[in-house]
Parts: structure tokens; sequence; C-alpha cells
């Protein structure tokens, strides 16, 4: 098993601030003692990070080592060595102090246009797909073509990520493009067009026109220009919980997907 699993004081400071994650909801109703804490645990797991050189997936040049450690990463299910971890995979936001994305939050606003769902993050080198999930607001319950309550739109910025081995708890990001797709669209596209048509027509009766139309018409924008977009630091990183410092100086903490069960993008 692995050293964060065998050492019972990152095992308590992991919980307290999975509760603060979950009281909070996602830290969006955190007080100011809430972030203090917050901060204090994050300090503490910080000096307890069992993973030497997290940013290794993203090392360049990309070495056959660190392609080999992420593989294998991916196939442990949190029981393998920590010399192997890395940051490849999915993960989900459970906390974050940053106002960028607590601000998204659209519940004290029964007019927005759209209900802020989950946030998550895909890691596959070279590139960071940063996902926020948006689905139907609740006042459009009744209209027509509104799609379900479990319809839902993925916004994701994608960003290219580079790490040195001379730094390897810090990741530089620049900007690669955006993606808009429906969430989980297993539809079969026929390229028959009076197909095509119809199979976009029911996909808008049952999962609204927003919906619909992206699950049909997915939306990807990349171009060659690749403005920086900042750095984060990876401050802890075991086999279930991910915690990174901003170029602004928040935290954000990531429980990792590793059940097929658990995945939403």
């Amino acid at each position: 098993q692995s050293l964060a699993t065998n050492n019972p004081e990152i095992s308590n400071l992991k919980s307290d601030l999975v509760e603060i994650a979950d009281r909070t909801k996602r830290g969006f109703y955190a007080s100011s003692e809430d972030k203090i804490k917050a901060k204090e645990i994050v300090e503490s797991l910080q000096l307890l990070n069992p993973t030497r050189d997290p940013a290794r997936d993203y090392f360049e040049p990309p070495s056959i080592s660190s392609v080999t450690i992420a593989v294998e990463n991916n196939n442990d299910n949190g029981n393998g060595n920590d010399n192997r971890i890395g940051i490849s995979g999915k993960w989900e936001l459970i906390y974050t102090d940053a106002p960028d994305i607590t601000s998204l939050d659209s519940s004290r606003n029964p007019f927005s246009t759209a209900k802020l769902g989950k946030i998550g993050q895909q890691c596959d080198p070279p590139y960071i797909k940063n996902i926020i999930e948006w689905k139907r607001p609740d006042w459009a319950e009744n209209l027509p073509f509104s799609g379900s309550s479990e319809s839902s739109i993925l916004q994701k910025v994608v960003v290219t990520a580079v790490a040195n081995p001379s730094k390897p708890t810090f990741v530089e990001l620049k900007v690669a493009g955006i993606e808009v797709m429906a969430r989980d669209d297993n539809d079969n596209n026929d390229s028959n067009s009076n197909s095509s048509m119809i199979s976009l027509v029911d996909s808008i009766q049952k999962k609204g026109i927003p919906v619909g139309i992206l699950s049909q018409n997915p939306i990807d924008l990349k171009g060659n220009l690749n403005p920086p977009f900042g750095r984060f630091e990876i401050l802890y990183l075991d086999n279930e919980l991910r915690i990174i410092r901003t170029n602004q100086n928040f935290i954000a903490v990531n429980r990792r997907i590793n059940n097929k069960e658990d995945e939403w993008f």
C-alpha cells in the first residue's frame, strides 16, 4: 500500500479537509475561518507530500520512464508504489478558494441561464483540460425543448502543459483552445443526411435544444496562437488526492476519479 495510506497523520488531515470541502460545498460557502483552516491543513499535507516529483508526467522532453509511470499509475487503483504516482488521469474538484471558480456558482441567482454542475480536470500529456459542467436551470423545467434535469453541456478550456525536472512540482501552462460538447453522448451518427437530421431532431426532443445540437455538432476550437496561461504548483499528490496552488496563490483540491462508474467526462 502507499505511504499516504499507511500514514495516520495524512489520513486524518485528508479527512478533515474533505469534511470542510463537503460542508462548504466545494468551498463556495466557506467562511473566513473555514478558508484559514483549509490552508493550515494544506500546509501540513505539503510537508508530508509522499510524491517527490508530482509533475513528472509533463516533463519536457518526455522520457520513456515518465510515460511508463503514467500508464502504470492509471492502472494502479490506489494500491501501488508512491514513486510511480503522476497527475495523468481524471480529477474532480472538491474544494477551492479561487474566486474565479467560486463566482461561477449560480444557485444564488434564480434567473441564471445555466446551473453549475461538476468541475473537473483531465490530465492527458501534453494537454490539460479544465472542465465545467452546465445544467438546465430549475426555472426552465417546464419550457419546451429545455431537456431533462440530466441534460448538460461540458465546457472545456484546453491548455498545453510543460514541467521541468529541475522544478518537479511546477507546471507551466499555455492556452490551446476551447471545446464544448454534450455530456456522455452515445448516439451513433449516420452519414446519410436524412438520418442525421432525424437523429438531430430526436436528440433535441430528448435532451433540449442546446444539448441536442451539441451532441450532434460538438465545438472544438484550437489555434496556432498559444499565449501563456500561468502556472500551478503541486503541493500534495497521492493516489487519491491532489492539491495545487495557482499562480494567484489560491488552492484547489481534486479527488482522483479511479472508477468507471464515477466518470462523468
